[in-house]
């Protein structure tokens, strides 16, 4: 429960906002506009959080390569960068992310 609690975190989900609202005023204005097709809106805001997921997780993975997230660092927790997973395991993840994402655009 613990491991899944710190994957939570990793999803950084106070920027996840930032793929949720340009979809919801999409689907508000279609909505308005009487043409929402609900299976595509559903499917396009799971495809955006997911984009937001994936970005977290390969800067996560890049800043700690980089050297840009250190002990120092200050905000909020970087999994890589705290050693509680393994930069591979991080790569792994955030391109099993952008997998997901790609079939679920499709």
């Amino acid at each position: 429960m613990e491991l899944l609690k710190l994957w939570i975190r990793a999803t950084r989900p106070r920027t996840l906002w930032a793929a949720i609202s340009p979809v919801i005023i999409g689907v508000a204005m279609v909505y308005e506009a009487g043409q929402v097709h609900w299976p595509a809106a559903i499917m396009t805001l799971f495809t955006a959080i997911l984009i937001q997921i994936g970005t977290n997780f390969a800067n996560d993975y890049y800043d700690f390569l980089k050297g840009a997230d250190t002990i120092e660092r200050q905000g909020p927790l970087r999994l890589t960068q705290a050693e509680l997973v393994t930069p591979e395991t991080m790569k792994f993840c955030f391109i099993s992310v952008f997998i997901l994402t790609f079939v679920c655009g499709m």
